[in-house]
Order: C-alpha cells, then sequence, then structure tokens
C-alpha cells in the first residue's frame, strides 16, 4: 500500500542549558489488506496499520477454516475478521514450552494454590493470541466467528468474559448474525444470572458469559464463581475458548519473581498490588491450561507492566529469552526503554500472535472549541477563588490549633503516666474540651453525628491538609467542565440543525462522589421537586467547609444548630412528613405529582466512615417548592441557601468570616423580638438555650471554663453559617449531565448511558408556567440492568438524536453508524472531560469512530 505522508512537529530540547527546537515523527500509518490470506469480501470502511507493524510479514497460513460457507460468501464475516480468525486457530495449534511445574499460589493465602508440588511435569500451555484492533472495527464479531469455528469443529463449551452484562445482548446478537440465532437463545447463558452450585447436568454445552467482577463473586457458603465456572468447563482437559474481551480490565496486576500475583506485602501499611479481577484471569487460565485463548482490546497494551496477565502469548517463560518469567521480561523492557514495546509487538505479529488495525481517519474532522468563557464565568470563577483564599488562611490557624492541642494533650497524658499532678493550666484545658456532646437527654438519632464530629476533631492535621487539596481539585475540575456546557449545547443544536446526531462523552454523571459529585437524594415521600439543578461544585466547597470546621464539643444546656443534624431540621412546610421514610419516585406512589422536598441538602458529618476517611453519601440541593393542596400558584424563585435557616434569616451579608463584627439579629432570625419569644418557647419546652441566644459579652471576672466553652461554640457555630451562606451566594452552575439532558430536550429526546439510578429533570407547570426540577428514577421498560441498552437502542434507531456517555458506558457499546442500524446521520463526538488516562480517552472516543 501507498504509505501516508509523515507529519513533522516541533519538539523541544535542551542543549547547553537552551531550549532549541528539532523536528519529531508522529506516529504513521499504512492502508491495510491481508498479505497472506486468498479470500473473504474486503472490509466496509478503510483500515490502516501502524506502520512500524507494517514493516513485518505474518507467517503463511496452514490453518483451513470449517466456517460454514456462507458466512465467507455473503460477507458476514470481513477479510479483516476472517484473517484474525484464521492466524488465531492457527496459533491455538501451538504448545508453549513448558518445564517443571512449581506452586502457583496467592500471598495471602499462606501457601499452597492447588498446583502440583515443584518437579512434577505439567500440562503444556496452549499459546494464546492477542486480538489488537481498534475501536470500531468489529471485534465482538470476531470473537463470535471464533465461536462458530470451534462449535463447528466440535467443541461445545465455551466462556466469554467481558466487562459489563449489558454486552451479553451485543453476544448473543454477532451470533445471530453469523447464523446460529437458535443457539444464541438456547446455549447461551448468563452466568451471574445463574445458581450457584453444579451447572454441568443442566447446561451440558453453549457459550458461558460472565463479566470480569462476576469472577470474584461469592456467596455466602464461600463458593466462588471461578470454581464454579472452572467445574462447567471440565478442569485441566477443557479445549474450548476462553474469550477475554476488553480485557484491559485485568491489566492492575503485578508478579513477583516467582510469576505469583502480588496481593499483600510487608506491614499494615502495604497496598495491594493488584486487582481481584486481574487475579481471577491468571488464575483462569493457569487452571485450563488446554483452553484456548483470545485476548481482546483496543487498548490492552497502555502500559509494560499491563501484559502480566498475557501469559499465553510466549513472551516469557521456559524456551524464551526470559525463562525466569514475566519478572525478568519486565527488568528488560525497562532497560530497552521506550523502543522494546515495538520490537515485541512486531516479534508477536511475524509468529502469528497478534493483529492490531485500526479505522482510518481519513474521513474524521476535528476541531477545538475554545473561548468559551464570559463575564459572569469569570466572576464566578473569582469569586468562588476568593473563598478558597480564606479557606487556605483557615486552613493553616486549623492545622496550628490542631497541632497546639495536641501537645498539650501529650504533655497531659505524661504527666498522668508518671503520676504527677497537672497544673492549672492543663485542667482549665481538659475543662474547656471536655466532650459533653453524649447528654442523656440528647435525642439518641443524633449519637452517630455527634461521633462523626468528634472523629472530625481528632483528625490529624497532616490528613486535614490532603482532604483540603484534593477536594479543592474535584472544585475546580467540576466548576470548568460545568462552564463548558452552554457552549455545548450550542455546538449540539447546530448539528442536529444540520441533520447530525450528537454523542457527548463525559466521565463522571456529576451525581456520585467517586465519579466526581453528589447524588441526587434526600426526600421525604414519594417525590421531591427543586426551583433549580443541583450544583456538584457547591456541594464539593461545603463538604470540606464542614469538614474543617467541626464545632467543639456541645455545652450542656445547648441546642445544637438544626444545620448540622437533619433529624432536629424543620419546616413550616413540612409538617409530620419529616418521618416519612426515604423514596425516589417508587412505583406504587400514589401522593400528588408535586410531592414535596427538604428544603436544602443534607450537609451532615455522615460523609467519613469510622476512621475518618471520606465516603459516598447522598445529597441534593435547592430550594423548597410547596405543596399546594388546592389552586396551584406561581412559586417565587429562590436561590440554594445554607440549611441552617429558612426564608426569614437576613443572608445578603457581606462574606467575612470572622465573627467578632457580626451582628447578632442577622443570626438569630432578622427580628430580635420573634427569635426572643421562640427561644422562650423553647426554654419552656426542654429547659436548653438555643445556640445562637448564647451570651457573648460576659465579664472578664464572671468568665468560667462553661463558660467560654459556649462563647467558642457560638462563635464556631456563626464561621460555619456564614461560610455556608457565602457559597450558596456563588451562584455556582449545575451539574453538567442534568444540564445537558435537560437543555437538550430531556429524557424523551436524549439517551443517557450512564451507571446512575437517578437523576434531575425539569418540567414546566401547565397552569402558572413556571419551571421546576424533579428527581426521578431512571426506569427501563423491563428492568433498570436493561436501561443503558434501550437507551442505545433508541439512538441507533434513531428515536432519539442525542446520547450522552459517561465512564460506566464508555467500553463496549458500539454507537457507530453501523450498516445494521437505522439511524444514519453523521456523528458529531463532544468532548467536554477527558479522562486522567489516554487508554480510557481511546476507549470513549472510539464509540463513533465508524
Amino acid at each position: 500500500g501507498k504509505k501516508k505522508k509523515k507529519k513533522k512537529k516541533k519538539k523541544k530540547k535542551k542543549i547547553d542549558g537552551e531550549e532549541v527546537e528539532e523536528e519529531a515523527d508522529e506516529i504513521t500509518y499504512r492502508p491495510y489488506r491481508p498479505s497472506k490470506l486468498r479470500y473473504g469480501r474486503a472490509h466496509p470502511d478503510p483500515v490502516v496499520e501502524n506502520a512500524t507493524l507494517a514493516a513485518v510479514d505474518p507467517p503463511d497460513i496452514t490453518y483451513n477454516l470449517a466456517l460454514p460457507a456462507d458466512i465467507i460468501s455473503e460477507g458476514k464475516l470481513s477479510e479483516l475478521q476472517l484473517e484474525a480468525i484464521v492466524y488465531g486457530c492457527q496459533r491455538h495449534e501451538v504448545d508453549l514450552p513448558v518445564g517443571q511445574k512449581s506452586v502457583w499460589k496467592l500471598e495471602s493465602d499462606g501457601g499452597g494454590g492447588g498446583g502440583a508440588k515443584k518437579g512434577e511435569d505439567v500440562t503444556p500451555l496452549r499459546a494464546g493470541f492477542l486480538l489488537g484492533d481498534g475501536a470500531g472495527m468489529g471485534k465482538g464479531r470476531t470473537l463470535a466467528g471464533f465461536c462458530v469455528e470451534n462449535i463447528v469443529r466440535g467443541r461445545n463449551k465455551h466462556v466469554w468474559v467481558s466487562v459489563s452484562s449489558d454486552l451479553y445482548e451485543d453476544a448473543k446478537r454477532d451470533l445471530r448474525d453469523l447464523g446460529l440465532a437458535d443457539y444464541a437463545e438456547r446455549h447461551c447463558h448468563n452466568l451471574c444470572k445463574l445458581p450457584y452450585g453444579n451447572l454441568r447436568s443442566r447446561y451440558r454445552r453453549g457459550v458461558m458469559f460472565c463479566t470480569y467482577q462476576t469472577l470474584i463473586a461469592k456467596d455466602r457458603s464461600g463458593g466462588t464463581r471461578l470454581d464454579q465456572l472452572i467445574d462447567w468447563c471440565g478442569g485441566e482437559e477443557f479445549n474450548g475458548l476462553i474469550l477475554l474481551d476488553e480485557c484491559h480490565k485485568a491489566k492492575t496486576i503485578e508478579l513477583d519473581a516467582d510469576g505469583n500475583p502480588k496481593t499483600t506485602g510487608h506491614g499494615m501499611h502495604e497496598k495491594v498490588k493488584s486487582s481481584k479481577s486481574a487475579i481471577a484471569v491468571v488464575d483462569l487460565q493457569n487452571r485450563l491450561p488446554r483452553a484456548r485463548v483470545v485476548y481482546c482490546s483496543a487498548t490492552s497494551v497502555s502500559h509494560q507492566k499491563n501484559l502480566g496477565f498475557m501469559g499465553r502469548l510466549g513472551l516469557w517463560g521456559p524456551g524464551t529469552e526470559h525463562p525466569s518469567g514475566f519478572h525478568q521480561f519486565l527488568e528488560r523492557l525497562k532497560k530497552l526503554k521506550t523502543g522494546a514495546p515495538e520490537i515485541h509487538a512486531m516479534h508477536l505479529k511475524a509468529t502469528g500472535s497478534l493483529v492490531a488495525r485500526t479505522l482510518s481517519y481519513k474521513s474524521c474532522s476535528f476541531d477545538l472549541v475554545d473561548d468559551i468563557g464570559n463575564e459572569q464565568v469569570t466572576q464566578v470563577y473569582n469569586e468562588a477563588s476568593q473563598v478558597w483564599t480564606e479557606l487556605h488562611a483557615q486552613l493553616g490557624e486549623r492545622m496550628r490549633k490542631i497541632k497546639a492541642d495536641d501537645k498539650v494533650e501529650k504533655r497531659i497524658q505524661e504527666f498522668e503516666g508518671k503520676g504527677l499532678p497537672l497544673t492549672s493550666s492543663m485542667i482549665y484545658h481538659q475543662e474547656l474540651n471536655q466532650d459533653s456532646d453524649a447528654e442523656s437527654d440528647d435525642d439518641a438519632e443524633d449519637e452517630e453525628e455527634r461521633n462523626i464530629r468528634r472523629t472530625y476533631r481528632k483528625r490529624p492535621a497532616k490528613n486535614l491538609q490532603g482532604l483540603f487539596w484534593s477536594a479543592h481539585q474535584r472544585f475546580f475540575r467540576s466548576l470548568c467542565i460545568a462552564t463548558k456546557v452552554p457552549r455545548a449545547i450550542e455546538i449540539a443544536k447546530e448539528a442536529l440543525d444540520a441533520n447530525k446526531c450528537v454523542v457527548i462523552g463525559l466521565q463522571s454523571t456529576g451525581e456520585a462522589r467517586a465519579k466526581g459529585a453528589a447524588q441526587v437524594a434526600g426526600f421525604n415521600g414519594d417525590e421531591g421537586e427543586f426551583q433549580d439543578f443541583v450544583s456538584a461544585p457547591n456541594e464539593d466547597l461545603k463538604r470540606i467547609i464542614l469538614m474543617m470546621f467541626p464545632l467543639p464539643p456541645k455545652p450542656r444546656g445547648v441546642r445544637a444548630p438544626t444545620f448540622l443534624n437533619t433529624n432536629k431540621r424543620q419546616d413550616a412546610d413540612d409538617d409530620d412528613d419529616d418521618d416519612l421514610p426515604l423514596s425516589v419516585d417508587s412505583d406504587d406512589a400514589k401522593t400528588s405529582s408535586r410531592g414535596r422536598a427538604r428544603n436544602s441538602v443534607d450537609y451532615s458529618e455522615l460523609a467519613i466512615d469510622s476512621e475518618g476517611n471520606e465516603i459516598e453519601i447522598n445529597v441534593a440541593g435547592g430550594s423548597k417548592r410547596k405543596k399546594s393542596k388546592t389552586n396551584k400558584l406561581p412559586v417565587r424563585k429562590r436561590k440554594r441557601r445554607s440549611r441552617c435557616d429558612s426564608d426569614d434569616v437576613h443572608s445578603d451579608s457581606d462574606f467575612a468570616p470572622s465573627v467578632e463584627d457580626s451582628d447578632d439579629e442577622s443570626l438569630s432570625g432578622g427580628d430580635p423580638d420573634v427569635a426572643a419569644k421562640g427561644s422562650n418557647s423553647r426554654k419552656k419546652s426542654d429547659g436548653k438555650i438555643n445556640w445562637d441566644d448564647i451570651e457573648l459579652d460576659v465579664p472578664k471576672a464572671e468568665m468560667t471554663a462553661e463558660k467560654e466553652r459556649r462563647i467558642e461554640y457560638r462563635k464556631a457555630a456563626e464561621n460555619v453559617h456564614r461560610y455556608l451562606e457565602a457559597v450558596d451566594n456563588l451562584n455556582l452552575p449545575p451539574n453538567p449531565l442534568d444540564k445537558l439532558l435537560n437543555g437538550l430536550g430531556g429524557p424523551s429526546k436524549v439517551a443517557e448511558l450512564t451507571g446512575r439510578k437517578v437523576r434531575q429533570v425539569q418540567y414546566e407547570d401547565e397552569e402558572t408556567g413556571n419551571k421546576y426540577v424533579r428527581i426521578e428514577r431512571r426506569k427501563g421498560t423491563k428492568s433498570f440492568e436493561r436501561v443503558n441498552i434501550e437507551e442505545k437502542e433508541a439512538f441507533q434507531s434513531g428515536e432519539k438524536y442525542v446520547a450522552i456517555l459517561s465512564e460506566a458506558a464508555s467500553t463496549g457499546i458500539s454507537l457507530q453508524a453501523d450498516k445494521r442500524v437505522s439511524n444514519q446521520r453523521r456523528r458529531v463526538h463532544i468532548t467536554l472531560e477527558l479522562p486522567w488516562s489516554a487508554d480510557k480517552a481511546i476507549q470513549q472516543l472510539g464509540r463513533t469512530h465508524r
């Protein structure tokens, strides 16, 4: 083929201390056609191969396919897909050199792992094959071709492992496309849907589909899916296929010098080196030595150490240049540096162990969209930066106080250990910091939140600093992504007007903490409605505020702020609904469609575990919509506010973290008479005073440790209150995913392929014309497990022309302009958020390559 013209780019290099520009070669590709295969129809799309690999010829073909003739003659498999099957099956006829078997064990087992003792003969390992084609090449159809070839040859059991149960239907579709419609329905089984126990008697043949997560599942008795799968296969004599689709999911593995996976180390601080899924994949291959293994992924070798689970390629072990195993092979690669992977890839192609083609980018166009900012974006960014600057200054003070208190506590422990009497300053310190949170007359349900605050107060200064900067990174990342949304919506609408379809890529949903934000929840009743969308940056900032400034132990006789305890937070509109169980849009809801929501976000300090580490917590934010019992009236739109008060709280004061010059009336509701009346009524009911009724002006002569504790408690609560109000006044943008979903027509026009279960949907009141946001549960026509499949089908059929992808749906799912689907519009792929790793970006961008 004709070689593409090399492109040059400028590269800076330091010579004698000065930066100079030099020319650097970009990766080049050559058009690809099979060089040894003489049958089959041409692939429907232009295909290229890396120029380095193109310099090597594959081996001669000696294997004769047994596939039905119509698969070849009718072009059900292209010549490129047939080539992969031929070389894969030809490679499966080869046994790797073997030595003497050593015990394969996990370090955590502390002993043997079920292998033969050292010195015994070992069953030869069958060689494997790596299908490294790029996204959109039809790897799923190729794997189905492997199945058909082996079924025709009388091998009745095969294992297909992939990343998601959603791909089970794709596997069955690919088998149907190759003429095995009845076989796919009757003999293609999803392991995660089957009961534990013996499967051999009921499922005597077929393709057993499972996910990498299923491989590590266990039942209550300790039985594992992996053991069940190996038992179904029949043990060492199993000669069927093991198709490791999207095998990059098993890349997180490190092997020691003996070839054993590292799962534990020495000492309590040693981290796990390998994922459970990766260990299960290695174990599966070792316990089925005669299996025909096919590794399949577009990003299988993003790093050299990721090759660890591909032991069947024959790059290390007996009879190779690295007889000691993968550890020796990896050390050799590190010494050879950047050229080594290409050399080994060329070797694999020359031995027929690898094919790695990709679709040409010739017809693709790329555009980098910038200049998306405006005055409003700049203002929000600057104001947010001011808040973070203030927080950083407070962080230093907080850390100094923690360290000072630690020194005093250590000194007290030394005195008590030696039996020495404490000094007056030590005694005063103990009285000032005594833990009186657990009062006998407090509500029992508050105990958990008090324990969390105790944990926060005991957090070391160095841990607090780490939490601060991680929250800082999350906040500005979320803010930057959210500012891109308006321009993305404009581009999407322009594409739709031009008779194109749109795919928008995000890495996170903007809901769950593990994916970049807080998940929507926290309602009383069956539904909840807000005036505006929840802002992920808003929730991240408020969370770190509560983590940085935990209130001191509550003095006796003082009622704690309601914004620290959701159990005590009440609103005039809530009436008795506060005691209802948490539910979101349940199917059997019999209440009015205009349900109630709490008036604010749950910022309780329950976002950590018993060790004080961050965990996921469901939160939501927004203003309350009052439920009308008669006619529905227009509702005035309100800002999201700090949850320590309701609408009568004064909130337009300037941001000021300090409390010395504060106006007491603003903290007690704005009306001192009303506040006093409320406080008096509470005193009569339980004998306590509200936290904001604590007297600040106490003469020095009358000051005691208890009075000082009360004053410090009020000042700390006021400080937190002011910070929360300052965050609410920032007018931070809403969650990107929800804004995109609703800005492009809502769920009826946008296919959402994500892993989240609830979402925010904007509606318009038919009577008043006012817009509001409702929290809804994502539902499929049959079950939630099929919702992504149904959304994908809606996009591919042309029912919806916009699709939004998150990381959860960025692998395996095809949104290509496949000739089998109705939606043949040109895809416009908009990426708002790139992942940390290049292989994840390749996976997501590959959803629309063809």
